[in-house]
């Protein structure tokens, strides 16, 4: 018989799914956005879910048992198969006022034990405590045995992101790198050990941006050379329209280029700054234009860093 997680949010924009996927994939077992991930990221088929709007209609019937008997029968369809479930609750927000009770008499349905997902995003150590104390006592408070604890996202994205808001720095008491030790100690909700940290997953900007893989595939582009298209991240779109050395001046980095394929002292002079060991997140050719064979010949250095 498997042992469900129920990973339930903890206020909004708490990454929820990427922590639901990070969990899968840091156990290597094996909703919406989050199905499409899955299956494209593993070999696993997750369950498919309840539309959002369906249990809306359904609770606004007044059928929240039949509601909860769905969600049951899904999930004993797979109990059996597996040693551990996770299982992702609802988002809360403005529009789903009804998610988080729900997720409480979810998780009841199929005895899961509880994990929440919060975030650091514009919080300062009282207001997360506060917020933690807060959700879990919607779900029976942590001396529940089923109440295990919870994961923090986003944290000290205010000490490492350039485009800190004013907000972030006036709920942040210092600049001090924000740990685990430290969470546990500021926060008085992990004190006596009932409700544990279990881990702290630090803001990191370069994972928002997207692949040039993932823009590429967006554009419907063909590839004269896909490079490390995978692995390479955009941060900044930059346009080929200006002089060689002020489009030069601005690639760092993850840098797009985009720029007409007749544009060559461009294009060479974009293939010189990578070869001085910038690692750009690729160049885009547009207008339906190709350099020369002999200009692309002269590329060829650049195209293998």
């Amino acid at each position: 018989m498997a042992n469900a997680i129920f990973l339930a949010p903890a206020g909004s924009k708490v990454g929820l799914t990427s922590i639901c996927f990070g969990l899968i994939s840091e156990w290597n077992n094996s909703v919406d956005k989050s199905l499409d991930l899955i299956r494209k990221s593993s070999h696993l088929e997750p369950l498919n879910f309840i539309p959002a709007s369906l249990a809306k209609q359904l609770l606004n019937q007044g059928e929240e048992q039949d509601l909860l008997e769905q969600v049951v029968a899904s999930y004993k369809k797979i109990e059996e198969d597996y040693d551990i479930i996770i299982v992702e609750g609802l988002y809360t927000n403005n529009k789903m006022s009804f998610s988080a009770q729900l997720n409480m008499k979810i998780a009841r349905a199929i005895d899961a034990e509880v994990v929440f997902a919060t975030s650091m995003l514009n919080l300062n150590f009282e207001e997360l405590n506060s917020l933690l104390e807060m959700t879990t006592r919607i779900h029976d408070g942590i001396s529940h045995p089923k109440i295990l604890g919870c994961i923090v996202n986003y944290v000290n994205f205010h000490a490492k992101d350039e485009t800190t808001t004013t907000k972030n720095l006036l709920h942040t008491e210092s600049q001090e790198i924000i740990t685990k030790k430290l969470l546990e100690k500021k926060c008085n909700i992990f004190k006596d050990g009932t409700f544990s940290l279990f881990g702290v997953i630090p803001w990191n900007a370069s994972l928002s941006a997207p692949r040039t893989f993932d823009v590429a595939n967006f554009l419907g582009s063909n590839y004269l050379h896909p490079g490390n298209i995978k692995k390479r991240r955009v941060s900044e779109i930059i346009p080929g329209v200006s002089t060689v050395a002020n489009v030069c001046n601005k690639l760092k980095p993850g840098s797009l280029l985009l720029v007409s394929g007749d544009r060559e002292n461009i294009i060479l002079g974009a293939c010189m700054v990578a070869l001085n060991g910038v690692n750009l997140a690729g160049i885009v050719l547009t207008d339906g234009m190709l350099p020369k064979a002999e200009i692309l010949q002269l590329c060829k250095s650049a195209m293998l860093t």
